[in-house]
């Protein structure tokens, strides 16, 4: 294992001993808060230019719903948590364990949030997803062929999210989470990886 393979290792054990140091936690929003700015926060340390923001988009009267994770253009306007959504990059949510529900509600969100700007990225970062790496991919419309063990290309007619740009999971098993098993479903790419720090590149770089 190379130095920069090493550090992608070290940035998803960290973050999937956060996700089990605070396992323990009874209260549910007390425990997803802790993470959210935890992930906030980790953001913010590997890159110190990158805000990373929470809050709401709006534009006119329209409002939407409550963005855990929000990156804005440079310069733009910051009022109460409330930002416009034209000003708006990045739209994230973060979950603990991510469901079919969770997926088709972001993509929903995500509908609405392209019919005020087509230019905006939504997409999800999730701790683990109730379902596997491969129906994650199933759903959007990406199969895994095992005559070549590898993902087809996607299909946009069997994709069930198409408005949802991107899926990072740390994808942590807890009977094994010191080595998580992270992947990141990029639809930019048109593949996927396990490159943490790629997920962090991508974004910037598309800023």
């Amino acid at each position: 294992m190379g130095v920069i393979e090493e550090q992608h290792a070290y940035y998803e054990r960290l973050l999937s001993l956060q996700f089990m140091a605070s396992e323990q936690i009874k209260h549910g929003v007390t425990k997803g808060t802790l993470r959210e700015n935890f992930i906030k926060e980790w953001f913010q340390t590997v890159l110190p230019s990158y805000e990373a923001l929470e809050g709401i988009l709006s534009k006119g009267s329209w409002q939407s719903t409550q963005g855990d994770f929000i990156k804005l253009r440079p310069n733009s306007i910051q009022l109460n948590k409330i930002y416009q959504v034209e000003d708006c990059l990045i739209f994230m949510e973060i979950k603990s364990n991510a469901t079919r529900k969770h997926f088709e509600y972001l993509n929903t969100i995500a509908t609405e949030l392209k019919r005020k700007n087509d230019e905006i990225l939504v997409g999800i970062f999730c701790y683990t997803t109730s379902s596997s790496k491969k129906t994650i991919f199933k759903n959007f419309g990406i199969y895994y062929d095992k005559t070549i063990d590898a993902f087809n290309n996607h299909n946009i007619e069997l994709d069930l999210f198409p408005e949802i740009d991107y899926c990072f999971s740390l994808n942590v098993d807890k009977k094994n989470y010191i080595n998580p098993k992270a992947y990141f479903l990029n639809r930019e790419k048109g593949k996927e990886t396990k490159v943490l720090l790629l997920f962090l590149k991508v974004n910037t770089e598309l800023l």
